[in-house]
């Protein structure tokens, strides 16, 4: 079975409480992601995963707003381990990983990787050579497969590897099966582009940029971002300056 795995926590260093502060209107940004998911994909099972610190009970009732919406608890530094724990819990096969502060991602990127005829163990798009999971875009979602979780784990891998969940399987391709989507011209005028969410900074241009150009329930697509970036010379430059702050 496909589902998501939208991995969530509530505790930052740089911007602690970042996916259920205020992000627009009445709407936080864990709002807009589940809402996303839950509207374009609401035959593909969900389940929220965080971690067991105390800091986190508050996803909990937060996700019960969210009709069919699984919640899970596990490691909190253990992120490999949380997520196959998470994806052997509700039978989850194939899993669509999904970052909790991404409220740009775009769903058609998602459906490729839910209709990606690869019999692979991680299917992503790559950018740069670089898995867009490395990325600074926040546009992306990856997919992996439970027995891939699984054999990783197996490995004991090192603390980093625990963390970053898929970087030990797509770091080992003598290990495991990775297939690459093809991303084409698509970010194009966009290499600056910055909408995942560390810190203040990135906060706040996001915020604005999503303010700006959200319409009613229709999602803002590569094709908004584009023109309306082109337009704002400052916004990508303050987007570069975070890029290289924190180059994954």
């Amino acid at each position: 079975m496909t589902g998501f795995i939208v991995q969530a926590r509530t505790g930052s260093t740089r911007l602690p409480n970042k996916i259920l502060s205020p992000f627009y209107k009445k709407e936080c940004i864990l709002d807009i992601m589940l809402s996303q998911l839950c509207t374009h994909f609401p035959n593909v099972p969900l389940v929220l995963a965080t971690s067991t610190s105390s800091a986190d009970a508050s996803l909990e009732e937060f996700t019960e707003r969210y009709k069919g919406i699984e919640f899970f608890r596990g490691s909190e530094n253990d992120v490999l381990e949380r997520s196959m724990k998470a994806a052997q819990a509700f039978g989850i096969d194939n899993i669509i990983r999904v970052c909790s502060d991404n409220p740009f991602l775009q769903t058609q990127f998602v459906q490729d990787l839910i209709d990606a005829d690869a019999d692979a163990d991680y299917i992503s798009y790559q950018v740069d050579n670089l898995p867009t999971i490395r990325t600074h875009y926040g546009l992306f979602a990856e997919r992996v497969s439970l027995s891939a979780l699984e054999k990783a784990y197996a490995q004991k891998p090192t603390a980093f590897y625990r963390e970053h969940v898929t970087n030990f399987i797509y770091g080992h391709p003598e290990l495991f099966s990775l297939h690459w989507l093809e991303i084409g011209n698509q970010l194009k005028g966009l290499e600056d582009l910055r909408l995942t969410i560390d810190d203040p900074q990135d906060f706040e241009t996001a915020q604005k940029i999503y303010s700006d150009l959200y319409k009613g329930d229709k999602q803002i697509l590569l094709s908004d971002l584009k023109p309306y970036l082109a337009e704002r010379p400052d916004e990508l430059r303050k987007m570069n300056e975070n890029k290289l702050k924190y180059s994954k």
